[in-house]
């Protein structure tokens, strides 16, 4: 367990774990009149919900595990400079977001645009990070790994072009978050570093 607790690619991605947990807890028990097709998962924890704690604690909770990664990538480095750069930028983003809520049109009350909109790109900002880590992955790679690395980018442009498209926002963004996250959790960190090519 220490190795584990140690060692920061998993620790990485028992970030990306940690958010799916408390977002599918959150799932559990969405606001009133939530769609799952048409709404996003920020959505999960909007503004005047009593429940928004548990996207809270999904947003912050991961980006916190993340960066307690970076600080053992920092005493036993595993990953490349800018990878690690990315991801704390990434946590930052992510962290922003969970202070700043997303809104609802369904759940009553005075709503907050201006911490919407923060909510809102800070996510952006988080996921245009994580196509450039993407994107360092595919330039640093061997043909075998750089074809993997290659698909994943392609796959999440088009999802994301589907995802502004399309009114079913809910079902591309999912898409989009879990067609990211296996990336991270299968080939984060398999490319050839710069210093060994």
């Amino acid at each position: 367990m220490k190795q584990f607790l140690n060692n920061p690619l998993w620790m990485m991605k028992s970030g990306v774990l940690f958010f799916y947990v408390f977002m599918l807890v959150a799932q559990l028990f969405p606001p009133e009149g939530y769609n799952i097709l048409i709404h996003n998962v920020s959505q999960l924890g909007p503004q005047n919900y009593a429940l928004s704690w548990m996207m809270r604690i999904a947003f912050i909770g991961s980006a916190l595990v993340w960066l307690y990664a970076l600080y053992l990538n920092k005493k036993t480095p595993v990953l490349h400079p800018w990878v690690a750069y990315g991801f704390l930028a990434i946590s930052v983003f992510i962290i922003v977001a969970g202070v700043f809520q997303a809104s609802l049109d369904t759940v009553p009350g005075t709503i907050n645009v201006l911490e919407a909109n923060i909510h809102t790109y800070a996510g952006h900002g988080s996921q245009i990070i994580g196509l450039f880590i993407l994107l360092e992955h595919v330039f640093k790679s061997k043909r075998s790994m750089k074809t993997i690395h290659l698909m994943f980018l392609v796959l999440l442009i088009v999802w994301s072009i589907f995802f502004e498209l399309s009114p079913n926002v809910g079902l591309w963004q999912r898409i989009l978050a879990v067609t990211h996250s296996t990336w991270t959790l299968l080939f984060l960190n398999q490319y050839i570093r710069k210093e060994n090519s």
